[in-house]
């Protein structure tokens, strides 16, 4: 990725899919209604070429948050109730330049129907994430996230990128160990469960800086998963990862 300015690396996500539909664990990316959106130019905007080394089933991997593609050599288009960039081509090798905002949010009025959908949950909760969930309070999405945070640092939750087998929410929750797709899901779900509105977001975060190309290598280690959740007409981030292990994030 070469970039026209260098950026703090809390600033370095790269966004890719956003998953809005949820069993409980697992998330996926499913069609929502689209949506209309107002002429946006923000205040401090960067643009940037990304160069991949490989296809990513049709998604478009751009910094966080992508305003425009301006020029590809792939098929683009953009799905607009998740501000994602998709492809209908498929090549190993692609060149995009973009243009995205690193300091403010687009204000956004999601429909009614789409709401529903994005405080969509299983029929079925487990008693654990249940409990989970009941023990976080808060006024509003700030605050339940602090308290979620406090709550992961009280009982001592853990990163590993080999956590053991996990194949629910319920063993993640006993286990108290786990990497970003677990944090990132069960913010989600607790921020659901508390009627706001969320998603979960996959890509990179990240990337080595190469002071003889000027340019930041991401590599497949850096994939990522975080959160984005509707709060004051907006979608705003929250990467729980950081909660726990900001040693990975910085």
């Amino acid at each position: 990725a070469e970039l026209s300015t260098d950026l703090n690396t809390e600033l370095l996500y790269w966004r890719g899919r956003g998953h809005t539909h949820t069993d409980g664990y697992n998330w996926k990316h499913k069609q929502l209604a689209p949506m209309k959106l107002a002429a946006f130019t923000p205040l401090k905007s960067i643009n940037y070429t990304i160069k991949y080394e490989q296809d990513f089933d049709g998604d478009i991997i751009l910094l966080n948050t992508p305003i425009n593609v301006l020029k590809t050599n792939l098929n683009v288009y953009k799905v607009t109730a998740t501000n994602e960039f998709r492809s209908y081509t498929k090549r190993k090798k692609s060149i995009i330049s973009a243009i995205s905002s690193i300091t403010e949010i687009r204000t956004e009025h999601i429909s009614k129907q789409n709401k529903i959908k994005y405080t969509q949950l299983p029929k079925f909760i487990p008693k654990a994430l249940k409990s989970f969930s009941d023990s976080i309070k808060g006024k509003n999405a700030k605050e339940i996230i602090t308290n979620f945070e406090k709550k992961l640092i009280q009982d001592q939750y853990t990163y590993s990128l080999q956590p053991g087998k996990l194949t629910t929410m319920k063993e993640f929750i006993n286990k108290r160990i786990g990497y970003c797709t677990h944090y990132a899901s069960l913010l989600g779900l607790v921020l659901r469960i508390k009627k706001i509105p969320s998603r979960l977001i996959s890509g990179f975060q990240g990337g080595k800086y190469n002071n003889t190309g000027d340019f930041y290598e991401i590599k497949s280690n850096d994939a990522h998963a975080w959160v984005e959740y509707y709060d004051n007409n907006k979608w705003q981030m929250a990467d729980p990862t950081g909660f726990i292990s900001p040693n990975r994030i910085q």
